[in-house]
């Protein structure tokens, strides 16, 4: 497990925190904080478009659909703590990884902001 303090923000009030990185041989997770606060809508959902992690040239890993909560909904003034999973594992030379949620979406977005996290991998 490496441990590391990432965070990103964006424009419709969604903080992303990445607070630990562990890579496996069939699994990348990252132990995040996601939170969301904003007079502008009740609630976001950070997985509603493509969510990945990439590293590399172009690779990507996508996330795992979380069963209770698939669209990672998060309703204002509430935080979402836990694990997101990534099957598949990142090399063990990679220096760091971006964090993507809803690709292609502009961070202002009041329904599914689009946010990247960069979490530099310190050596494995």
């Amino acid at each position: 497990m490496i441990d590391t303090n990432a965070q990103g923000t964006n424009e419709a009030g969604v903080t992303a925190r990445v607070k630990s990185v562990t890579i496996s041989d069939d699994a990348t997770v990252l132990g995040v904080v996601l939170s969301f606060d904003s007079r502008a809508t009740n609630y976001v959902e950070l997985a509603d478009a493509d969510t990945y992690l990439s590293y590399g040239d172009n690779q990507r890993l996508h996330l795992r659909q979380i069963a209770d909560n698939p669209y990672l909904r998060i309703s204002n003034g509430q935080s979402l703590t836990g694990e997101l999973v990534f099957p598949g594992a990142i090399p063990a030379d990679t220096k760091e990884i971006s964090l993507v949620f809803n690709d292609g979406n502009e961070g202002s977005d009041t329904s599914a902001p689009g946010l990247v996290v960069t979490v530099p991998l310190a050596a494995q």
